[in-house]
C-alpha cells in the first residue's frame, strides 16, 4: 500500500532548508528557537543547494522558525530559481506581504500554518508583536488570497 504523502512515488525529491530558528511567534510546541545558530549562512545554503543538485532534487522547501525572517531569504529564492528547482514555502504567513512579489513569482506552493480559529490560534501562538488576535488570524489568510490573485 502506498503512502498518500510519499513524494518519492511521484519521482520528486524534496530537500527541506531550515533557514532560521527565529520566529515572530513563541509557540510552546515549537523547537525552532533552540538552535544556537539562528540563521543558516550563505555558505551553508550554497552547500545544501549543491547537494540538492547532486542528488537530482527537484524541489526545495523553505522552513524554519519563520523562513521569511532569514536575512538570506531573497538570496536563497534567487539561487534556487537559478538552479531551476521548484520552491515550497512553509510560513506562519504574517510577513508574506513583505516579500509578496518574490513569493508570487517563484514559489510553486505556499503552506500557511494556523492553529485553529482566532482564539485558539492566539492561545497556541504567543505573538512577539503587538498585533491583535484577529490580525494574527486574518493577515495570513489575506496574504494567501493576494497570492492567489
Amino acid at each position: 500500500m502506498k503512502k498518500i504523502d510519499d513524494r518519492t512515488d511521484l519521482g520528486v525529491t524534496t530537500i527541506d532548508l531550515y533557514l532560521t530558528g527565529h520566529c515572530n511567534y513563541k509557540c510552546g510546541y515549537c523547537y525552532g528557537e533552540i538552535d544556537t545558530e539562528p540563521h543558516m549562512s550563505r555558505d551553508m545554503i550554497d552547500s545544501c543547494l549543491h547537494f540538492a543538485e547532486d542528488i537530482g532534487a527537484s524541489t526545495i522547501e523553505l522552513c524554519g522558525g519563520e523562513p521569511l525572517l532569514s536575512p538570506h531569504f531573497e538570496y536563497v529564492i534567487e539561487e534556487i530559481n537559478k538552479k531551476g528547482l521548484s520552491i515550497i514555502l512553509r510560513t506562519n504567513g504574517l510577513l508574506i506581504d513583505r516579500h509578496m512579489q518574490l513569493i508570487s513569482k517563484y514559489c510553486k506552493w505556499v503552506g500557511v500554518s494556523l492553529d485553529g480559529l482566532p482564539d485558539t490560534n492566539a492561545l497556541m501562538r504567543s505573538s512577539r508583536s503587538n498585533i491583535s488576535i484577529e490580525e494574527q488570524f486574518n493577515r495570513p489568510i489575506e496574504a494567501i488570497k493576494q497570492l492567489k490573485e
